[in-house]
């Protein structure tokens, strides 16, 4: 992650709760877009620049001057340690944030129909950047998808994945029925995350019913087995989604509730979803997206939205919000109080 040789120009701590692996992987793959920089920004800094889970913040904190906080808690903690600029970021089309953003110095988002929402929840619409999302780090398309399903002795057929956690917003029994309808069409893998339960009742329910069918945990090389995705069935907002675009799939989105409705509009206009209202409706909405054309069709719509350059935007802005600080003063000297400090 630091690299002894390059000059330092700021140090930068990029920090988030990290409780999934694709959390994980956003985070990381904005630390190195940071660090590395590149030859026609020489500006970048390429050294000083950490990623660590919020229990490790405390002391990357102390000298850093900048954070990246992809959730509330470890901006609050960036803010507590008097860190000169703090950035909230939201790299997926997600919008939850459990604090208050009216706090950080500057906010960047990956949609600009996002922007209104968080204005409206306290951030100030002057420091608010549209910067794209974020693609986690290994999650890319595969160079050879036919060789890489021979690998892990897969059928010759589309695979379509499902993290369970996306099921929370289906009726399992009937998802399943809807998935048995398409048992000859397509390969399933279901991806269980860190859930124990999950996979206990995959084994239960899917034997006799899904034709063909396999499932990982969130462990190791889990961005191998989504690089063999061809549609993934997911929640709007969040991770799994940024995860299958990453990696070149299209969504399909069963039933978004209220906190998926603005997500999934965004993603459906874009033209890499297709929404479910009904889970009767998975078989039908499946057959559809597994068409040559529409396939096809997505994949270019997923190339527009340019997510393998979406942390590099995001550490070019940051670079702007630190010179542009620098410039004008409001990058608080550290030890200084701002405003009246109570003794």
């Amino acid at each position: 992650m630091i690299d002894q040789n390059e000059a330092n120009t700021m140090r930068v701590v990029v920090l988030g709760t990290q409780s999934s692996g694709g959390q994980r992987a956003i985070t990381q793959s904005i630390a190195d877009a940071i660090a590395e920089g590149t030859r026609r920004d020489p500006g970048l800094p390429k050294r000083g620049v950490a990623a660590a889970p919020e229990s490790l913040a405390e002391g990357l904190l102390a000298d850093a001057d900048a954070a990246v906080a992809l959730d509330a808690t470890s901006l609050r903690q960036a803010i507590e340690a008097g860190v000169p600029l703090c950035v909230a970021v939201l790299p997926t089309f997600d919008t939850a944030w459990a604090g208050e953003l009216a706090d950080a110095d500057h906010v960047m988002v990956s949609h600009e129909a996002l922007v209104s929402d968080l204005v409206a929840r306290g951030a100030r619409s002057e420091t608010v950047y549209v910067t794209g999302p974020v693609q986690p780090k290994l999650f890319d398309p595969c160079v050879d998808l036919k060789k890489a399903k021979a690998r892990f002795s897969l059928p010759d057929l589309p695979v379509v994945l499902v993290p369970t956690a996306g099921l929370d917003a289906m009726d399992f029994g009937m998802a399943l029925t809807q998935f048995a309808k398409m048992s000859d069409r397509c390969f399933f893998l279901f991806d269980v995350g860190d859930d124990a339960e999950a996979a206990d009742a995959l084994r239960r329910e899917v034997p006799g019913r899904v034709q063909h069918a396999m499932m990982f945990a969130d462990r190791g090389a889990s961005h191998e087995y989504w690089q063999l995705a061809d549609i993934v069935v997911s929640r709007a907002r969040g991770c799994d989604a940024m995860q299958a675009l990453s990696v070149g799939a299209s969504l399909l989105l069963p039933a978004p509730g209220r906190s998926d409705t603005r997500a999934a509009d965004i993603l459906k206009k874009a033209g890499v979803a297709t929404v479910v209202s009904s889970t009767r409706e998975l078989s039908e909405a499946l057959d559809a997206a597994l068409a040559n054309e529409a396939r096809a069709a997505a994949k270019q719509a997923i190339k527009k939205l340019d997510l393998p350059s979406g942390a590099r935007r995001l550490a070019l802005q940051l670079r702007k919000c630190w010179a542009a600080g620098s410039e004008s003063a409001s990058v608080w000297p550290r030890g200084l109080p701002k405003g009246l400090e109570t003794l």
